[in-house]
């Protein structure tokens, strides 16, 4: 069986010869659309702290998961509380993971009805990650915190990242600094 000759069509030219710049932004365009996945996240959730928002671009942003570490009693639970309230109030769901069964329920009194807590035992710990990931792929929460969670893995990381940018929700988890 004998090869029919093809034509030689170089790589950087197109078929009909060059496409003109404009031609060529609409077809970047078209590709870019198809490429993109889920939608450009909404708005950051606002902490209540100014300089803060300033830093973060706005507060937590959304389609991340953002580790809020620091020293025990230092406010990290108190700041997010605030951007709890703050999703609470526009409308949308928070679920709060307390893993470290630290969470005096009166810290969330007032808060609403759109605010699911779970609490794990300590045997339970490694199922933190699981369990935002299940809430993340429900589609109903703007905000899932992860409280005293233990460390999470590079792929649980990354993976918690994919659905809260495809959900356009937050993550956040709240843990206390390694101390060297």
């Amino acid at each position: 069986m004998s090869a029919l000759p093809l034509p030689f069509v170089s790589p950087s030219t197109p078929p009909g010869g060059p496409l003109p710049s404009d031609a060529l932004a609409g077809v970047q365009a078209r590709v870019q659309a198809v490429v993109a996945t889920g939608r450009a996240p909404g708005a950051p959730w606002h902490t209540g702290v100014a300089a803060l928002d300033r830093a973060l671009g706005g507060g937590i942003p959304r389609g991340r998961v953002t580790e809020l570490t620091g020293a025990l009693a230092v406010g990290k639970t108190a700041l997010v509380r605030q951007v709890a309230a703050t999703v609470l109030q526009g409308g949308g769901w928070v679920a709060w993971i307390d893993v470290g069964r630290t969470l005096a329920p009166a810290t969330l009194a007032g808060l609403g009805k759109r605010l699911v807590v779970i609490r794990l035992t300590h045997a339970q710990r490694h199922r933190a990650a699981w369990t935002a990931d299940l809430l993340l792929r429900s589609g109903v929460f703007g905000l899932v915190v992860l409280d005293e969670p233990p460390a999470l893995s590079r792929v649980h990381g990354v993976r918690l990242a994919q659905l809260a940018r495809e959900r356009d929700a937050a993550v956040a988890e709240a843990r206390r600094a390694v101390e060297q």
